[in-house]
């Protein structure tokens, strides 16, 4: 059996799971977001829970995001928004992913 080590400069990264708002969880430099497809009343895709939430504090419309590029909301769609400044509530954080 071969065993494979991670050469000791790269770490693996840490999850967590929290009731918080995900900008909100203080250190956490990337968060993401859920999108799901529309309904077949015109919607192009959905938000998940938080989105309202982390787009006022970052001051960006996450719905705009998706719709200039063209996001479907499909299974392993990524759309990355940078946040060079950071969140009101968090400092460190840099990306949102809507996934």
């Amino acid at each position: 059996m071969i065993e494979q080590l991670l050469p000791s400069q790269v770490s693996p990264p840490e999850f967590a799971v929290s009731d918080l708002l995900p900008h909100a969880i203080l250190g956490a430099d990337v968060v993401a977001v859920p999108v799901q497809p529309g309904e077949d009343d015109g919607d192009s895709v959905v938000l998940g829970p938080g989105a309202a939430a982390l787009g006022d504090a970052i001051a960006t419309d996450l719905l705009g995001v998706l719709e200039a590029h063209r996001a479907t909301g499909k299974t392993g769609e990524i759309v990355s928004v940078p946040v060079p400044l950071g969140a009101p509530d968090n400092g460190e954080l840099r990306l949102v992913l809507l996934v």
